[in-house]
Order: C-alpha cells, then sequence, then structure tokens
C-alpha cells in the first residue's frame, strides 16, 4: 500500500510541475509586453508619445481658437503728413499771359543782388522795381511781368482762388504797411495777421510758411497750417490737433537742418496684426508674426509631424520585414545582397 502511493506521488508531482510549467508559458506578444515594460527609457518615450498625441489632437478640439485664426490690435503708428519749409528765398510769380521764364528770372535775381535796377535779356531791357528786401516787381516797358518774394499769398480752405493782380495788391499793401487794397474791383481788407478779408469773409492769408501735403488726396486747412506754424515757432517737438469733426491726432515735428525742412509725422490708431505678442492669459505662448495663437499652432503642427512620423515608420517596417523575410527564406547569395543594400 505504502509502495503503491509511492509509486504514484512522482507522477502526480510530474504532472503538477508541468501543469504549472504550461501555466507560465507567457505568448509572444505578452512577452514582448512585458520585456518593454520592464525597459523604463522605453515607458518614458511611450509616456512622451502619448503625451504628443494627446497634445495635438485633442489639444485642437479644445483649444478655443482656430488653427488659422487671426487677432488684431491698436497701435500707434507714425505716418508722414506734410513737409513744412519757410520760404527764405525769392519766388517768382509771373503776370497773367507774359512769358518770363527761368533764365530771365535768374537774370533779374542777379541784377537786384549786385543793386542794379535795369538788366539785359535776349535784347530786351527790363526794370526792377525793389519794394523792399523782401519784395520787388519786373517790368518791360509798362508792362509787369512778374514779382518775386519771399511771403506767399494763400486762398482759404474753399475760397476760389487769386488772380495774379490780387495777390500783387495784397503784397505792395502789406509792403507799404496799408490796411486796405483794390484788385479786379473788389475791395479787400489786410488785418495784422496777414489775413485777407472783403466783406468781412476771409478769402486768403499771407505767409512764409509752405505746407506741403505728403499724399495728394490730404487738404491742408488754414487752422491746421496756423497751429503747426505756433509749434514751429515755439520749437516744439510734437502737437496735439484736434480737426473740423472733433478727430483728435498727434504729431511729431522733425527738423531737417541740412534741408532746412520740417517733417510732419501724424501718429494714428492703427488696427493691426497683433504680431509677437508676449505670453498672456489668453495666449500662453503669445503670438506669431501672423497674429495668431502660437501654442494652438503647435498642437495643429504636431498634428502633421506625428503623421508623418507614423507614415515613416510603417514603411520602415513593410520594408524590413519584406526584405527581412526574402533574405531569411533564400539565404546565401540573395541574403548577401539585400544585405549589402541595406547596409
Amino acid at each position: 500500500m505504502s509502495e503503491n502511493t509511492q509509486n504514484q506521488n512522482p507522477k502526480q508531482e510530474q504532472y503538477s510541475l508541468n501543469d504549472d510549467r504550461r501555466v507560465k508559458v507567457l505568448s509572444p506578444g505578452a512577452l514582448v509586453a512585458k520585456r518593454f515594460f520592464r525597459n523604463r527609457l522605453a515607458v518614458v518615450g511611450l509616456s512622451i508619445l502619448v503625451a504628443m498625441f494627446l497634445f495635438s489632437f485633442v489639444g485642437g478640439l479644445v483649444s478655443p481658437y482656430g488653427q488659422d485664426e487671426q487677432f488684431f490690435t491698436y497701435t500707434q503708428m507714425s505716418k508722414e503728413f506734410v513737409g513744412v519749409t519757410r520760404n527764405d528765398t525769392m519766388r517768382f510769380v509771373v503776370a497773367d499771359g507774359q512769358n518770363f521764364g527761368s533764365i530771365a528770372q535768374s537774370k533779374a535775381l542777379e541784377a537786384v543782388k549786385k543793386g542794379n535796377t535795369e538788366f539785359n535779356y535776349k535784347d530786351v531791357d527790363y526794370t526792377v522795381d525793389i519794394r523792399s528786401d523782401d519784395f520787388y516787381v519786373v517790368y518791360q516797358g509798362r508792362d509787369i511781368m512778374g514779382y518775386a518774394s519771399r511771403d506767399l499769398v494763400n486762398e482759404a480752405d474753399g475760397a476760389p482762388k487769386f488772380s495774379f493782380d490780387v495777390k500783387l495788391a495784397a503784397l505792395t499793401a502789406m509792403t507799404a504797411g496799408e490796411k486796405e487794397f483794390a484788385a479786379d474791383g473788389v475791395d479787400y481788407t489786410l488785418d495784422a495777421d496777414g489775413n485777407i478779408l472783403a466783406g468781412g469773409e476771409e478769402l486768403g492769408y499771407v505767409s512764409r510758411f509752405v505746407v506741403s501735403a505728403a499724399d495728394s488726396s490730404v487738404v491742408v486747412t488754414r487752422d491746421f497750417k496756423d497751429r503747426l506754424e505756433e509749434a514751429i515757432d515755439d520749437n516744439a517737438a510734437k502737437f496735439n490737433y484736434t480737426d473740423a469733426e472733433g478727430n483728435e491726432a498727434e504729431y511729431d515735428i522733425v527738423y531737417d537742418a541740412s534741408a532746412k525742412v520740417w517733417s510732419v509725422k501724424q501718429m494714428t490708431e492703427t488696427y493691426v496684426y497683433d504680431r509677437y505678442a508676449a505670453p498672456s492669459k489668453e495666449h500662453w505662448l503669445g503670438t506669431d508674426t501672423n497674429g495668431m495663437d502660437m501654442l494652438t499652432r503647435l498642437m495643429y503642427g504636431g498634428r502633421v509631424s506625428l503623421i508623418i512620423g507614423f507614415i515613416v515608420v510603417v514603411i520602415e517596417a513593410s520594408l524590413g520585414i519584406l526584405m527581412g523575410g526574402i533574405s531569411g527564406y533564400f539565404g546565401g547569395w540573395i541574403d548577401n545582397i539585400i544585405m549589402r543594400i541595406v547596409d
């Protein structure tokens, strides 16, 4: 009885051992997974890959911004508005219908510098009536050919253009210190500020400042010119001006000594792309050159990178399995050729 029991025990023990071994045998996939998760570096890499996947594919759905959504902001921009010169040179104005070109004008200037009141050009005698250091009139016989002056006669905003006779009469009256003059059958008044009035209405003014708009579509008003002239006389670097419609703007004045020109730049509030904005609550990583949210762009950009990476891995694995299978199946010289190609 005991012998039978002793004979049975080894078999039962052997069966038990074999049974335990069958239970502990792992499938190839499970064995790979087990080895994989024992490798800490592999686990870290997988975690990074999963995080990148969630960031790119899930983050883009959670983000409140679209991948092409642009953001704008208001900013102050300096734009060239007008150029200003103080007329320190004699400027000629030719009478209507007269032929008095630039060479003849130069001859007249040259004669005045020499203290002469007469000069000849192309066998024609001219007379210069020097009424002041800043104003003189050129005659041919009794006909007025034109005048030269440092002061300019300008029309007021919306007023009709002055004729040559009105300009000449205004400068003559101002030089003589007179307050009234007549021209073209109209009586005019000249006040202390150089304003030309008729019937109580301001029609123009006399000034040495020449204001030229940078944009031909811009109309420079008399009020703006006066405010600008005051700022230049005060050597101000900037001034504020409110137009008739209530729009206020800031202007910077920069003087170019070499050209003797004041450049007036208008500071305007402009709606532009919110480029290179600093990180904030709205944009955690700021914005790019096109005013787009950087974090959102990284999310959608990560999608492209991950997809390309997966496609490359699939292609590599497919080619590797195919070439490895052929090499392992045939062996010999085929194996050598394939290995040399891979190398």
